[in-house]
């Protein structure tokens, strides 16, 4: 799962929030991943306040054709290198995020 600021700076720069698959999201009020509407009353949030929590491959596709390589784990952390640029993160799902922000810039 993705944190809440990399759900947020995604949905930010245009990511699709995925209104019909509304879990896992993160609450853009409290920070925390839900994972039902069951522990959606615990901050009082609401779809306006959700940040989509994306899958592997969801990110994936929205990288769109760019041509990346993904190296693997490499010192605790997983290193996409594209164009000569290199994007870290502690899971697979963060370093693709972070290449779809590069990619994504407004």
């Amino acid at each position: 799962m993705l944190s809440y600021e990399i759900c947020k700076q995604l949905k930010e720069a245009g990511f699709p929030q995925n209104k019909y698959k509304f879990h896992p999201f993160t609450c853009d009020k409290c920070g925390k991943l839900h994972t039902s509407d069951w522990e959606v009353s615990d901050c009082d949030c609401w779809l306006g306040n959700r940040s989509y929590n994306p899958t592997l491959s969801e990110l994936i596709e929205a990288c769109g054709d760019n041509i990346w390589y993904l190296l693997g784990k490499i010192n605790e952390m997983y290193v996409i290198i594209k164009d000569g640029q290199s994007f870290q993160g502690i899971s697979r799902e963060e370093a693709v995020a972070k290449l779809y922000l590069a990619i994504n810039k407004k």
